[in-house]
C-alpha cells in the first residue's frame, strides 16, 4: 500500500474571499462548499483510490491532501494528474510525495487500511479524466452565483 501526500497553495484573492472567516482563519464550512457533489464524487472514484482525507492549513492559504492506494501506479497517476491539473485550476507550487504505508504499525494506529480501492487506472481512464477537466475554471467555480 501507498499513501500519496500532495500540498499546494492557495491564491491570496480565493483564499481571502472564498475560504477566511472575518478573524482571518480557515473557515473549514465555507471552504468545503467549494467543492461540490460531483466534484467529491468524482475525487471519490478516481482509479484505484482507498480513501482521501482533506485538510486545511490555519490560514487557508495552502491545501493538503493524504489519498490512499493499493498501488504506486496508481498513486503516480493521481500525482501526475494533480500537477498537470491544479496550476490550471488557479493552485500553484503543487508538490507530490508517494510513500510506502508501514502496514503494522498504521493497523496498531487503527488506520483504515481495509477500504475496498476503486478499479486502478487505465491508459484509457487517464485519457477521460483529462478530457474532462481541460476547461474547468477555478474562478468560475468559486464565485459563481
Amino acid at each position: 500500500m501507498v499513501m500519496l501526500y500532495i500540498d499546494f497553495r492557495i491564491p491570496w484573492l480565493v483564499s481571502r474571499f472564498a475560504i477566511r472567516g472575518s478573524d482571518g482563519r480557515a473557515d473549514t464550512a465555507k471552504a468545503a462548499r467549494l467543492f461540490s457533489p460531483e466534484s467529491r464524487r468524482a475525487i471519490a472514484e478516481f482509479p484505484g483510490l482507498k480513501w482521501k482525507v482533506w485538510a486545511l492549513s490555519e490560514d487557508g492559504r495552502e491545501g493538503y491532501g493524504y489519498y490512499l492506494f493499493d498501488s504506486r501506479a496508481d498513486a503516480e497517476a493521481r500525482a501526475k494528474y494533480a500537477k498537470k491539473y491544479y496550476p490550471r485550476n488557479g493552485l500553484y507550487r503543487v508538490r507530490c510525495t508517494v510513500s510506502e504505508v508501514l502496514e503494522g504499525p498504521s493497523r496498531d494506529t487503527r488506520a483504515p487500511l481495509d477500504t475496498p480501492a476503486n478499479p486502478p487506472m487505465t491508459r484509457e481512464k487517464y485519457d477521460e479524466l483529462c478530457r474532462e477537466h481541460r476547461g474547468v475554471d477555478l474562478a468560475a467555480m468559486l464565485f459563481k452565483k
